[in-house]
């Protein structure tokens, strides 16, 4: 399995209904069948300084060949240049292996 991690924070234009958004059309790529086993998502739960992002989250993917399906799918393209391009300030992803 491989795992897909987004952290990020919102920038000063951007609302909770844009995390919401974000988070939905992420959890909509599940249903086209790309090869996502789950997405997870979430707040930050420590309140630290060194806790960089305020939001995130996780898709789990069958294995390489899923995860390039669905970061260069036309939808995570779109949810990319139209969500998270316009309302993050800060954005960090990171992808990693249970195997």
């Amino acid at each position: 399995m491989l795992h897909h991690l987004v952290l990020f924070n919102l920038n000063e234009h951007s609302s909770e209904a844009h995390i919401d958004r974000i988070y939905e059309e992420v959890e909509a790529l599940k249903a086209k069948n790309l090869g996502i086993i789950s997405v997870d998502r979430g707040v930050k739960s420590a309140d630290r300084r060194s806790a960089k992002y305020d939001y995130g989250y996780m898709i789990t993917l069958t294995d390489k060949t899923a995860r390039d399906r669905v970061l260069n799918s036309p939808e995570y393209r779109r949810i990319k240049t139209e969500l998270l391009d316009v309302h993050t300030a800060d954005l960090f992803n990171h992808g990693f292996s249970s195997e």
